[in-house]
């Protein structure tokens, strides 16, 4: 193959690459497409492929969660939740143990797995209920988080993905709990190895949580502060065992 075809060819990929990523981008901005119910309550509005239940009282559970953040950008925002698997597939594309999937900046909308809306419960991969204080409204508000930490920090971060795992995840966390984390309860079932304190064993976010929670908390640091650190989990790990929470 000539040097002309070849180039004429990768062009020829590259055209195809982005109305692919194109037609993409405008499915997961359309959620009414693939989600036919929909109910708006406050700023938030939820869709989904099953008839909708109970949704304003999670709602509105979910946005007072938001507002606890100073960064709280006080404009609508959107959560679709896939219950059927092709849909959820669709969605998440590689995320499939995933409980949600935020693809801030390329769209507004956060995705969920299946849900039971009027119990205010989210499915895990493994088919059961999350447990509490993991709320479908703990979700939506973690979700959402991730947007308004992505619209904070903007391009020259990647919007949030240059973050420190801890910081990202353990913010969004949270927030997600209404910004009412009991420190020295996180740290004591930590160091008494509760599984659910440790990211690899459990795949929840409780580890960097407390993390999150007691620079804000113990340490007094602004929300800023925490995102402009440049900790590694482990010295973030050590900093919190040098002057530990009072228990």
């Amino acid at each position: 193959m000539s040097f002309r075809a070849l180039n004429r060819s990768l062009r020829w990929a590259g055209y195809l690459l982005l109305t692919v990523v194109a037609l993409y981008a405008a499915v997961l901005n359309l959620p009414g497409l693939l989600f036919p119910y929909h109910v708006t309550q406050g700023r938030l509005t939820l869709y989904s492929d099953e008839p909708i239940e109970g949704a304003p009282a999670v709602l509105r559970d979910a946005q007072a969660r938001i507002e606890t953040s100073p960064m709280d950008d006080h404009r609508p925002h959107t959560v679709a939740i896939a219950n059927s698997e092709w849909r959820r597939k669709l969605v998440f594309t590689i995320e499939g143990g995933a409980a949600g999937v935020n693809y801030h900046p390329l769209t507004g909308v956060v995705y969920l797995r299946h849900a039971d809306i009027g119990q205010n419960q989210l499915y895990g991969a493994s088919g059961k209920p999350a447990a509490p204080p993991r709320t479908l409204s703990y979700y939506m508000a973690h979700e959402i988080t991730h947007s308004l930490t992505g619209e904070r920090l903007g391009p020259l971060h990647l919007w949030n993905r240059r973050l420190p795992q801890w910081v990202r995840e353990g913010y969004a966390d949270y927030v997600g709990m209404g910004g009412k984390v009991d420190v020295a309860d996180l740290y004591r079932r930590e160091k008494a190895g509760d599984p659910d304190l440790s990211f690899a064993r459990s795949h929840t976010y409780a580890e960097f949580r407390l993390l999150a929670a007691y620079f804000l908390q113990d340490r007094g640091w602004t929300v800023d502060q925490l995102l402009a650190s440049k900790l590694t989990k482990a010295q973030a790990q050590a900093a919190m065992e040098a002057s530990p929470p009072k228990l």
